[in-house]
């Protein structure tokens, strides 16, 4: 056995649901910001939208730690898009779990 692997899918399960919570509270803060342009403050706001709700979940125990950065190119930029990059490190396992959402207009 392998330290750190557990021989229950639960620790699996619990870290897929914070992944999934975490992942929909960027689509709850991006909702906020459809139609806007993409300006260097609308892109602080959402980056500190997606923090605010992800501080608590840390706050909830339901995730160690995790943090979200809005990445946008100047290509980006033009097509409407952006790119969430969150740092999410679960509460049970010891695992870091980096996750990119690119975001572009429908």
């Amino acid at each position: 056995i392998v330290p750190g692997i557990q021989k229950s899918d639960y620790w699996r399960r619990h870290t897929f649901r914070c992944v999934k919570a975490c992942v929909f509270d960027v689509v709850v803060a991006g909702e906020q910001f459809k139609g806007y342009g993409i300006t260097p403050i609308n892109i602080k706001l959402f980056e500190d939208e997606i923090n605010a709700r992800l501080r608590a979940k840390v706050e909830g125990g339901v995730v160690k730690r995790a943090r979200a950065t809005v990445i946008v190119t100047p290509v980006d930029e033009i097509l409407g898009n952006a790119t969430v990059r969150l740092d999410i490190v679960p509460a049970i396992e010891l695992r870091r779990i980096v996750i990119d959402v690119k975001l572009s207009p429908a």
